[in-house]
């Protein structure tokens, strides 16, 4: 798919590049499979070769991710006007736990702004976390100005690599791969100590 996107770029026009860049920052946010990161390497790669601008492309790449980013978490606050109990019989209704809720916004409130400081960096996860900041209920503009630091210095990361890189670009998707598995390991080892650690406290 990112081959075939990528043959399909290389021969629309400049502004066209622009706008599928934007669209891409805008959507990765809401349809997490959708390969934006490996994509921006490879615009660090077209500013390298003077075919577009490093400002524009970050710039403008960075007030999207950020717009997307809002957006699901505008889609958080309205679950707060749900009446839950009216929840059709679905996955949704059988999955919806009141105590999990309220655990979920519990660790959001305490440790939730920095997560959001770090949430363009922790791969897979930014649509989740966007997410549930609106359901806990955060405050808009710190998550406004945050996401928007944590997208600009993502961003720019990328940018630079592929401008670094150049030619080997592409190098960047399969270490992004790499890490994003590392990533979700520590993760999981790092929710499983804690709740291993939580019923060793009970007992």
């Amino acid at each position: 798919m990112v081959e075939t996107l990528l043959q399909w770029l290389v021969a629309i026009p400049i502004w066209q590049l622009y706008v599928v860049f934007f669209a891409i920052a805008y959507l990765e946010n809401i349809v997490p499979p959708i390969p934006g990161d490996v994509l921006l390497a490879f615009a660090g790669y077209l500013v390298a070769i003077d075919s577009i601008n490093m400002v524009y492309i970050w710039g403008g790449s960075t007030i999207f991710s950020v717009v997307g980013f809002m957006n699901v978490y505008q889609v958080g606050t309205l679950w707060n006007d749900i009446d839950k109990s009216k929840l059709p019989w679905s996955i949704i209704a059988r999955l919806y736990s009141k105590k999990l809720e309220h655990r979920v916004r519990r660790a959001m409130r305490k440790w939730g702004y920095g997560i959001i400081v770090i949430n363009r960096f922790l791969a897979g996860t930014r649509t989740v976390v966007s997410l549930i900041a609106g359901m806990s209920g955060m405050n808009k503009w710190k998550v406004l100005g945050l996401s928007a630091l944590s997208s600009a210095s993502w961003n720019a990361l990328l940018l630079f690599l592929g401008y670094t890189i150049g030619e080997n670009w592409a190098v960047v998707g399969t270490y992004l791969t790499i890490y994003a598995k590392w990533l979700l390991i520590l993760v999981a080892f790092v929710i499983a100590g804690r709740y291993f650690t939580s019923l060793y406290k009970k007992k």
